[in-house]
């Protein structure tokens, strides 16, 4: 996805450093989330949860995803997602 594609679909940006834009739950005007918190897990282990998701582009086009999750009992770390 370009980054016009991108801002189209999930707004502009909280900040942008370097080539990532950083997104945290928000509420679109209709009052839908457009990036929100997110919550994984698998049964039985402990759930983790996203408070900032980060979309980096190279050479004009979106090429990597993290998420940045809360492990209970490890702290916070930036997660890649795989396309």
């Amino acid at each position: 996805m370009t980054p016009q594609q991108v801002q189209h679909f999930a707004g502009r940006a909280q900040s942008v450093r370097g080539g990532c834009w950083y997104y945290m739950p928000m509420l679109a005007k209709d009052g839908a989330t457009r990036v929100g918190a997110l919550t994984v897990g698998f049964p039985g282990t402990p759930s983790m949860s996203s408070n900032q998701i980060k979309l980096c582009f190279y050479s004009g086009v979106l090429s990597f995803e993290y998420t940045h999750v809360i492990v209970p009992g490890k702290g916070r770390e930036w997660v890649q997602t795989k396309f």
